[in-house]
Formats: C-alpha cells, sequence, structure tokens
C-alpha cells in the first residue's frame, strides 16, 4: 500500500538565489565600414578610409556598418546591462544607431565592409530600387531595431562614451547568434559625422557595458508548493539553477532553520551536499501528519 502522508507537506524552495556579481566587459568589432550614395561615391563605388563616415548633406550621403561577435559574452544566465559606445571621435554630429534584425544579420558574414556598397550592402538602406543619386539619406526601417541609442560624435582624437542604453542592452540580450550588426545614420538632414574606426590605432567602436547576472536559484519544486497527501517515499527534484553544477538540499519541519542553514552550518537540515542530480529520494525521513520545508 502506497503510504500517504495525511498533511501538508510545506514544499517551499526559499531559495537563497543570487545574482551573479557584475562584471565589465568591452569588445571591439569585427568589421566596419559606411556606404555612400553622393555625388563624390555613387551607390556602386566603395570608400575605404581609416573612418566611418555618418553623413547627410549634399554630396555626402553615407551611413556605417559596424559587426562584433560577442559569443563568448554570451552565457547562460547572464545579461547585458548598463551598455554604451565608446567612441573615438574625428568630426563631431548627430549618430543614431540601429540593429540589424537577426534574420538578417548573417547575410554580413563573411563581407569585406571595407568594399561594400550602398547597392550591394544587405540590408539597412533601400537599394533596390537604388534611391536617385545625392537624394537625402534615407532608410529600410523594415530591417532595423531600435532606434537603440543617439549620441554626438566626439571632437577629433577625443575618445568618449555615451549614455547607457538600455534599448542596446536588450539588443544584445536577445541576440541568439552571437554575431550583431549596428548600422549608424545621420540623425537628421545636415548631420555630418565621422568617426574613427577599426584601421585606425585605438579608433574602434567599442561595446562596453556590464555582465550581470539573472537569478542563480533552483526552480519548479516537484511536488509544488503546499502539495498536500505527498507519499513517505516522496522523489523530490527541482530544475537546476543557472550554471550551477552541484547541489546542497536543506529538509526539515521548522522554516527558519531550512532557511538559515548552510553546507557550514548544517542545523541539522542538510540531507545532501553538493550532489550533481537534481532529485533527491526523501524515504526515511518523511513521517505522517507533518509539514515539512526545502530548499536547494
Amino acid at each position: 500500500m502506497n503510504k500517504k502522508v495525511i498533511s501538508a507537506i510545506g514544499l517551499v524552495v526559499l531559495s537563497l538565489a543570487i545574482s551573479a556579481r557584475a562584471e565589465p566587459f568591452s569588445v571591439e568589432p569585427i568589421q566596419d565600414g559606411h556606404v555612400c550614395n553622393d555625388t563624390q561615391y555613387g551607390p556602386t563605388q566603395s570608400y575605404d578610409t581609416p573612418a566611418i563616415h555618418v553623413r547627410n548633406i549634399a554630396s555626402r550621403r553615407r551611413v556605417g556598418y559596424v559587426m562584433y561577435d560577442i559569443s563568448g559574452l554570451k552565457v547562460s544566465g547572464r545579461i547585458f546591462e548598463n551598455v554604451t559606445l565608446s567612441v573615438m571621435g574625428y568630426d563631431p554630429g548627430p549618430i543614431t544607431v540601429y540593429g540589424i534584425k537577426e534574420n538578417l544579420d548573417d547575410a554580413f558574414v563573411g563581407l569585406n565592409f571595407n568594399q561594400l556598397t550602398w547597392a550591394t550592402v544587405p540590408a539597412g538602406v533601400p537599394n533596390n530600387p537604388l534611391p536617385a543619386v545625392d537624394s537625402p539619406v534615407q532608410l529600410k526601417v523594415e530591417d532595423l531595431v531600435g532606434p537603440l541609442l543617439s549620441f554626438t560624435a566626439p571632437a577629433r582624437g577625443v575618445r568618449a562614451s555615451t549614455d547607457p542604453s538600455q534599448e542596446l542592452a536588450d539588443f544584445l540580450n536577445q541576440d541568439t547568434d552571437g554575431i550583431i550588426v549596428l548600422l549608424l545614420a545621420p540623425s537628421n538632414e545636415g548631420g555630418n559625422a565621422i568617426i574613427r574606426c577599426m584601421e585606425y590605432t585605438d579608433g574602434a567602436l567599442r561595446i562596453e557595458g556590464e555582465l550581470g547576472g539573472l537569478p542563480l536559484g533552483a526552480s519548479s519544486p516537484h511536488p509544488a508548493d503546499k502539495s498536500t497527501e505527498v507519499p513517505v517515499d516522496a522523489l523530490l527534484s527541482w530544475n537546476p539553477g543557472a550554471n550551477a553544477i552541484a547541489h546542497d538540499v536543506y529538509l526539515g519541519t521548522k522554516q527558519e532553520d531550512v532557511a538559515a542553514a548552510t553546507a557550514n552550518q548544517p542545523i541539522g537540515v542538510l540531507v545532501s551536499k553538493g550532489q550533481t542530480g537534481t532529485t533527491f529520494d526523501a524515504f526515511g525521513i518523511l513521517a505522517f501528519g507533518q509539514t515539512y520545508y526545502w530548499r536547494v
């Protein structure tokens, strides 16, 4: 006969969940450049120079592209926070930053950004059909996420950081393939900014910020919280916390003891220490007519 516990077992995961300590990061681009559609460089011409042109004046209609590999920073349980761009200036001017949608950024992989043209760039600007030469800059908004942030390029030779952008952080957090492409557009007609690029010494447009943490505690206890009529031979199970490599299981009749106990001070409720599995056989511990609490 399958014996039952008469009263409830309070299966409460009083998780001592913590957040991972925020750690700074800085990542440089793997490709950058710009495309032109003006009387100096037409839509089928590339323009290789140690700077990224973001311009929207007569005879200078240009948009920048910057690609990053953030795969080494994408760790389960970690999130991008307080994200900024660190910019080396050349000519001050207003710039608005967009992200290329993830389903389109693969088309940029393997391209030489110094050889991109307005006519051949895979996404971000209209080029089928091509706009009139030297017409004001237009964007292909259906290819873009954002705006992610806007800033004024610093003075020549000055490196400065933008204000943190939650939209840019969200863009990084939502990425799944580790490759992102940013589009740098002039913020308005008359915008005339130039920033240094990765080919220029210390010129790269860096993405900087912090890697913070999602809660690391165990979750989804089984039997569920406040379950009743739980068998005395119940098998307790849970989903592991992010990045967990081992688990300590605490089980007892006093909620305050289960909440306060540690591996060094088990208070008589540490029933399993350093186990790698996500189940615990409670047979022999549980008794009839008793409420229990547990924590992983």
